[in-house]
C-alpha cells in the first residue's frame, strides 16, 4: 500500500491539556526558521515548531528505520517538485512520519512561494501517523 497528498495540506487532531492559553487555546511557538532540509533523515529526528518555517529544497527520504517527527504548529514549505518519502522503494529499510496536529495547532503542508510541489509518499514497509 502507498499514501500520496499533494497540494496544501493542513492536519488537524487531539488538543493536549497542557500549554493551554488563558482562552483555552495552546501556544504556537514565533518561528524561529527557515530551517533548511537536503539530506535524508537516517535517525529518529523532529522538525520543530520554532524551526519553521521547515524547507523541503530537494527530496527528503525517511530510512534505515528513522522516524520523523513533525510537531504541531510546524510549517513544512517544499520546492518545486521535491517530496518527502518515507520507506521509498529505492531506499533503504524502514521509516516512520509522525505528523499529529491539533485544531488550534495545525502542521501545514505547502509550496514554497506557491510552488507545486510533488508529496508526502510513504510505501509499506513504511508507516505514517498523520492529524
Amino acid at each position: 500500500m502507498k499514501w500520496v497528498l499533494a497540494g496544501v495540506v493542513t492536519l488537524v487532531g487531539c488538543v493536549p491539556a497542557e500549554g493551554l492559553m488563558p482562552d483555552g487555546g495552546l501556544r504556537c511557538p514565533a518561528p524561529a526558521g527557515p530551517t533548511r532540509h537536503r539530506e535524508d533523515v537516517t535517525r529518529d529526528t523532529t522538525w520543530e515548531a520554532a524551526g519553521s518555517p521547515h524547507l523541503v529544497e530537494t527530496d527528503v527520504d525517511v530510512v534505515d528505520g528513522a522516524t520523523l517527527r513533525i510537531e504541531p504548529c510546524a510549517e513544512v514549505r517544499f520546492s518545486k517538485g521535491a517530496h518527502l518519502r518515507v520507506a521509498y522503494p529505492s531506499t533503504p529499510g524502514r521509516g516512520a512520519l509522525i505528523a499529529e496536529g491539533a485544531p488550534d495547532r495545525p502542521i501545514t503542508f505547502t509550496g514554497a512561494d506557491g510552488a507545486r510541489w510533488a508529496s508526502l509518499f510513504i510505501a509499506a514497509p513504511g508507516t505514517a501517523r498523520l492529524a
